[in-house]
């Protein structure tokens, strides 16, 4: 049974998207706290990772995530789109802030 969200409940305060690894883990966007939180299939919480910021492999302005078919999990954070392994360590990322080609004025979404 999936708990229930509420004060420290280790749920996601504002969780925004899910994404669904290739051996069926359910990853949960927590927009207020810019972290990715990690279930199994029955709900209970795996693990978490993320940090509030702006440096390479922080995250922030969260709004969509999906994985390719090689298992990376692939966030718009910010002027960024970053790439994670299913580990939640940090790989790389690219783009910044501005109008010139490379740059982004806030990627929203990645399928």
């Amino acid at each position: 049974e999936w708990p229930v969200l509420g004060a420290n409940s280790g749920l996601p305060s504002q969780p925004y998207s899910l994404a669904v690894s290739a051996d069926n883990l359910i990853f949960v966007m927590d927009t207020t706290n810019n972290a990715i939180n990690v279930y199994d299939a029955s709900g209970r919480l795996l693990r978490w990772f993320g940090e509030s910021g702006s440096e390479p492999g922080q995250l922030h302005d969260l709004s969509s995530m999906a994985f390719d078919s090689r298992g990376y999990l692939w966030i718009p954070s910010g002027y960024t789109i970053a790439r994670f392994n299913a580990n939640g360590d940090f790989v790389f990322s690219f783009g910044e802030a501005g109008s010139d080609p490379g740059q982004m004025a806030g990627p929203f979404d990645v399928t």
